[in-house]
């Protein structure tokens, strides 16, 4: 999150709000120095991992990410620039 707050700036956002379900202090920290508003629902001490808080957490093999920026990003050779990916 903390890549796509960076970006956020560079691209001249005015304002960025950070949003998470959960984070560790030491995220929640970083987050709140890199954005104009950090939305946590929770930063519980100890903090072991995201998965805890969810039913079903799996994981996302390196292949299907992947093939989902392939899909998601076309580099265009006339104007060297990938178009905004389209929702489904």
């Amino acid at each position: 999150m903390g890549a796509a707050i960076q970006a956020a700036r560079k691209l001249g956002a005015a304002r960025i709000t950070a949003a998470i379900p959960v984070a560790s202090q030491t995220a929640h920290a970083l987050l709140k120095n890199l954005a104009d508003e950090v939305i946590c629902l929770d930063v519980p001490e100890p903090f072991r991992s995201v998965g805890m808080f969810y039913v079903h957490f799996g994981q996302t093999e390196d292949a299907e990410v992947v093939d989902l920026l392939a899909q998601a990003w076309v580099w265009d050779e006339t104007t060297h620039v990938a178009p905004t990916p389209q929702r489904p």
